[in-house]
């Protein structure tokens, strides 16, 4: 395995460790459901971090998927769905596998909204979930069954859609699922590019004597971020980060935070 969980070509990324038969046995049914139906698809969520070598230090169950569709099935997801075997809850991006819950987040095709509208009024952003699927790259990963592929989003998109939901949970006032987003971004943050020499790299042409080393993983992932952002995603990175930067008053927290817009400003990024 590569840096930050990045196959190397023909190899084959161990993640039986992580990735339980149940959930080996989920991922299998719906990513043949989604080819079936020809729906692009990716994983998102702390699943897709996961699968590419982030260590969250917390255990999840649960999966994350936004697929991208025809406008003709709009208003028969579920069906779709429960005819792939999941069964619906009471909200409506959620549903059930066994004892396990899936989060399927669907985007259109030719669509330019900004939001997804629920049936229980709830309101959530869907930018960056276009260019999460677009973006994502196949994997293939060990279980105990035996070998499945999937296709996972880039870590800094999956970032950046964390960065939304901790943003709307603040602002909703949900704060204990805020801290659940916004610890998972700070673990990627530290932990991004800490295998390659790109962070050495950062310190020489950087070189802020303050974070340093601390600060390169955060740096390096709003520089990739940009590469990769539309222009949505750049209109809304900066208030997004401030309004998960303020919440919590904490000074290595905040420093994280302020590394990752320094990368996603910095001038010679691309």
């Amino acid at each position: 395995m590569s840096r930050n969980g990045e196959d190397i070509a023909g190899e084959v990324s161990k993640m039986d460790h992580v990735v339980t038969k149940e959930q080996a046995e989920l991922i299998f049914r719906l990513t043949g459901c989604f080819e079936q139906h020809g729906w692009n698809y990716a994983l998102i969520g702390a699943m897709g971090l996961i699968v590419q070598g982030i260590e969250l230090r917390r255990v999840t169950m649960d999966l994350d998927f936004t697929v991208l569709i025809n406008t003709d099935v709009k208003e028969n997801i579920g069906g779709y769905l429960r005819g792939c075997g999941l069964k619906e809850t009471r909200i409506p991006h959620r549903y059930e596998f066994k004892e396990m819950l899936v989060d399927i987040i669907p985007v259109f095709e030719g669509s330019g909204k900004l939001f997804a509208y629920w049936s229980t009024s709830e309101k959530m952003s869907i930018v960056g979930y276009k260019e999460a699927i677009n973006r994502a790259e196949t994997k293939k990963i060990e279980t105990d069954p035996g070998l499945i592929t999937i296709k996972v989003a880039p870590i800094p998109l999956i970032v950046f859609l964390k960065l939304v939901a901790c943003s709307e949970r603040v602002e909703s006032n949900d704060f204990d699922y805020a801290d659940k987003h916004l610890n998972d971004i700070l673990k990627c943050l530290e932990q991004y590019e800490s295998a390659s020499d790109r962070r050495f790299d950062y310190i020489e042409e950087v070189g802020w004597a303050e974070d340093q080393f601390e600060c390169a993983g955060s740096f390096l992932m709003g520089m990739d971020l940009k590469k990769i952002s539309s222009w949505e995603i750049q209109e809304s990175f900066v208030n997004y980060v401030n309004t998960c930067r303020f919440y919590k008053q904490n000074g290595s927290r905040k420093m994280m935070l302020d590394c990752f817009k320094r990368g996603f400003s910095y001038e010679n990024n691309g």
